[in-house]
């Protein structure tokens, strides 16, 4: 569903957080929505006004969302495929910071992508930060020692395993394809050089540079952009 209330919990101050999802595309919150993340970077600005209005190739993004007294406080959003996703945009509006909203709205949407049968999350952020020490009481793992770039539900000696050889078909790159490409280049074994024109070396998140993949894609700054997948549908290639 475009819009499903989630429950409410009660914050450290006894205020009411009622929580929902919004899956884009979803124009009847466009409106609320897009503004509240409105101080993020021009491509993800971009990025999150089309996901609520129109389909983006088969990616679903959601926006996990806090709410007290009618207003937006806090946010997470997922960008999915086939059961793995990017977690990120975790932002909680600097005077409502302190009262439990981020763990309330990040419990919410985890425990929402496990109950659809989701499996698979990266995300990335700094090593060691408060943010950092969050994500690992909820089960994320550096992918490589001294590394913000985190999973969950795959331990990172297992990521290989994901990338079985066998028959593979190759199509152009595609919204969807973003969060298996994240799993791809966040490979801990392998060559050091990823892909020189968005400078992505040794293992590393491909959120941001996917992100601006498509933007190039879109605004005719990219001569092309193919993706090789094994019969699984994860990206090796």
């Amino acid at each position: 569903m475009p819009f499903s209330p989630l429950g409410s919990v009660t914050l450290k101050t006894g205020e009411t957080l009622r929580l929902s999802c919004v899956l884009g595309p979803e124009p009847d919150h466009a409106g609320r929505v897009a503004p509240f993340l409105g101080h993020k970077q021009p491509t993800w600005r971009w990025h999150i006004e089309r996901a609520l209005r129109e389909p983006l190739d088969g990616l679903e993004t959601r926006f996990y969302l806090g709410e007290i007294g009618g207003r937006i406080v806090g946010n997470v959003c997922t960008f999915e495929s086939n059961g793995v996703g990017i977690l990120g945009h975790v932002f909680t509006t600097p005077d409502q910071r302190h009262k439990g909203v981020a763990g309330s709205v990040m419990a919410a949407a985890l425990e929402d992508f496990h109950a659809r049968g989701g499996t698979i999350l990266t995300l990335g952020t700094a090593y060691g930060s408060n943010a950092y020490r969050i994500y690992k009481g909820l089960g994320f793992v550096s992918v490589t020692p001294g590394s913000g770039e985190m999973i969950l539900g795959l331990a990172p000696e297992e990521m290989g395993t994901l990338f079985t050889s066998g028959a593979v078909t190759v199509h152009p790159a595609r919204w969807s394809d973003g969060p298996r490409l994240s799993l791809l280049f966040l490979q801990p074994e392998g060559p050091y050089l990823r892909n020189l024109a968005y400078e992505r070396f040794g293992s590393s998140n491909m959120e941001g540079p996917g992100l601006q993949l498509q933007w190039d894609r879109d605004h005719g700054d990219l001569c092309g952009a193919w993706v090789m997948a094994n019969e699984a549908g994860r990206a090796v290639g």
